[in-house]
């Protein structure tokens, strides 16, 4: 077991590095560094392990605090910082960590869909509802409404004006992404009813 006083420093230096993140901005580039230091000072072990006693208990939950605090500045950061991998990665293992955490869901799946990863997001969502549901648990109503709206979202999706332009004066198929991605929203659609929407 880690030496509980190189924990106590530990956690004296997280604190102290969010502490001054804070102060610079926390999602400037000159906070970042310091998020990342105090993320890997709190995960180094278990904070007082074994120590028994309210005083111990209240410490550790403090503790625990802080380094969710700090993990959620640190996506924050990353996001802002064009680092979004880091990001999506911190918001998954918090989620692993505490799969009822309503609010890391909703932040990953906002995050995702950010992305143009709407699909991902709802698949989350449904594997999120699923383990709820084996729980007898029921996902809160702000969840369910971020789910609900991204559906909606997806079911209406911002066309490339100038491709569909193209599209409907000549009538042919476009190659690459952006075609690819049109071809499929267009299945079963008619051309001409599609060039009639755009008179």
């Amino acid at each position: 077991m880690p030496d509980q006083s190189v924990l106590w420093v530990d956690s004296e230096a997280v604190h102290q590095a969010l502490k001054q993140a804070e102060r610079l901005g926390r999602g400037s580039a000159e906070a970042l560094p310091l998020q990342e230091e105090a993320i890997s000072l709190a995960s180094r072990g278990a904070f007082l392990e074994g120590e028994a006693g309210q005083g111990a208990a209240e410490k550790r939950a403090t503790h625990e605090r802080e380094r969710y605090r700090g993990r959620i500045w640190l996506a924050e950061s990353s996001v802002q910082q064009g680092r979004v991998g880091q990001a999506e990665t911190l918001l998954t293992t918090l989620l692993e960590d505490d799969p009822f955490d309503e609010d890391i869901l909703c932040r990953l799946m906002t995050l995702l869909q950010n992305q143009d990863m709407t699909h991902q997001a709802l698949l989350l969502y449904q594997q999120t509802q699923d383990f709820f549901t084996q729980e007898h648990m029921e996902l809160s109503e702000t969840t369910k409404h971020l789910a609900a709206r991204m559906g909606k979202e997806r079911q209406t999706p911002i066309w490339d004006i100038s491709l569909m332009t193209n599209l409907a004066k000549d009538g042919t198929e476009h190659s690459g992404a952006g075609g690819a991605l049109l071809k499929c929203k267009m299945t079963g659609l008619s051309k001409n009813v599609f060039r009639a929407s755009l008179l």
